[in-house]
């Protein structure tokens, strides 16, 4: 799976967040009369339709990519280690959520671009650090991500994999060979 479209899904409620906020206060604006609403008229219809694409595209892909695997051949490996995350990344997955809700309104530009600023930013250090273990929307699946340590050819190598409920040291997985960057797996006993 592409590490960008896993960062970007990962985000996916927020995305929803923000478009029933913005739709809300649409409502609240015009007297709670849906037919008052005069859309694609301010900059922050743009930005719905925006959130709207990014969590249908975002939803879809990981459907595809987990429909998909099945056609791959799938290796065991013993797990010597499950590497846990770090508490660093709940806070920066949720200080973007802090920032939405500090009187954030998506009507001005200079809101939009800092929050561009921020996810970009914070993109791009989860990217780079392989640090995207939180991912909401892959829980709909009920996938986790695992950063492991496990054994090839009698030598340990680390993997980063999606499966299915929790993993422990000492258990064997089965990982499907894919080319992507983070690989599918499932759980097997020893």
């Amino acid at each position: 799976m592409n590490k960008i479209i896993l960062y970007l899904a990962s985000y996916v409620p927020l995305y929803l967040i923000l478009i029933i906020k913005n739709v809300i206060l649409k409502l609240e604006n015009r007297g709670w009369k849906f037919n008052n609403i005069k859309f694609f008229n301010s900059v922050d219809d743009l930005v719905i339709v925006i959130l709207a694409i990014l969590t249908i595209a975002s939803i879809g892909y990981i459907t595809i990519q987990i429909n998909g695997i099945k056609k791959y051949h799938k290796n065991t490996y013993k797990i010597l280690k499950v590497n846990n995350f770090s508490s660093d990344s709940i806070l920066n997955y949720i200080s973007i959520y802090i920032l939405t809700f500090i009187e954030f309104d998506l009507n001005s530009v200079s809101n939009i671009v800092t929050l561009i600023f921020i996810v970009a930013l914070l993109g791009i250090i989860s990217i780079r650090y392989d640090d995207l273990y939180i991912n909401p929307t892959l829980l709909l699946w009920n996938y986790k991500v695992y950063n492991l340590t496990i054994e090839k050819n009698g030598k340990p190598l680390e993997r980063i994999v999606l499966v299915k409920g929790n993993i422990y040291d000492n258990t064997e997985i089965q990982i499907y060979d894919t080319t992507r960057q983070y690989e599918f797996g499932s759980i097997t006993n020893i």
